[in-house]
C-alpha cells in the first residue's frame, strides 16, 4: 500500500520547472478519469483515516494520553498526494470543479484540526507535507480558498521548531 501511494504521489508531483502544464498532460487526464469515477479522492482520505492508531494501546501510560497517534509515513504520503492533486487541478480552470469536494473535505473542522496538529510535531516529513498542502490550498484557483485556509490555520502554535 505504501509503495502504491508513493508511486501515485511521485507520478502526480509537479516540479517548478514543469509549470505551466498543458491541459492535455497525462497526469491531468489520469486525474480527470479517476476523480470522475471516484469524486473527492475518497481512497486517499480512507487510507489516511485508516493510518490512525487508537490511544487504547497507550492507556497504560501514566499520563493517559488522549492523543491519537498516526503512522507518519502513511499520513505524510496521503497529505503530499492531496497537495499534488490540488496543484495539478489548479493549473487549468476546466479542472477546478474536480477539486471542489477534496477542498471541502480538507477544510472540514476536524481535518483542519488534524492538519494543524501536525505542524507542532517532530515528524518533519509530515510537517513539511502539511505545509505543502496548505500552500496548495492557498494557491488553488488563484487563491479562491485563501481566506478559509488562513482563518483555520493554527497561528498560535509554535510551528517548525528545531530541537537540538
Amino acid at each position: 500500500m505504501i509503495l502504491a501511494l508513493q508511486s501515485l504521489r511521485n507520478q502526480l508531483t509537479v516540479y517548478p520547472h514543469e509549470i505551466p502544464i498543458s491541459s492535455n498532460d497525462t497526469r491531468l487526464v489520469l486525474l480527470q478519469d479517476w476523480l470522475t469515477e471516484s469524486p473527492g479522492a475518497s481512497e486517499v482520505f480512507d487510507v489516511w483515516d485508516s493510518s490512525q492508531v487508537g490511544n487504547f494501546a497507550f492507556s497504560l501510560l501514566p499520563y493517559r494520553s488522549n492523543v491519537m497517534l498516526q503512522n507518519p509515513s502513511i499520513s505524510s504520503l496521503c497529505i503530499s498526494t492531496l497537495a499534488a492533486l490540488l496543484t495539478l487541478l489548479s493549473q487549468h480552470f476546466i479542472y477546478h470543479s474536480l477539486a471542489d469536494e477534496i477542498i471541502h473535505r480538507i477544510l472540514d473542522h476536524n481535518v483542519m484540526r488534524r492538519l494543524n496538529s501536525y505542524l507542532g510535531t517532530v515528524q518533519y516529513e509530515t510537517m513539511i507535507a502539511t505545509l505543502k498542502l496548505f500552500n496548495a490550498l492557498v494557491d488553488f484557483a488563484d487563491g479562491r480558498e485563501k481566506r478559509s485556509v488562513l482563518d483555520n490555520f493554527a497561528w498560535g502554535m509554535k510551528v517548525c521548531w528545531y530541537g537540538q
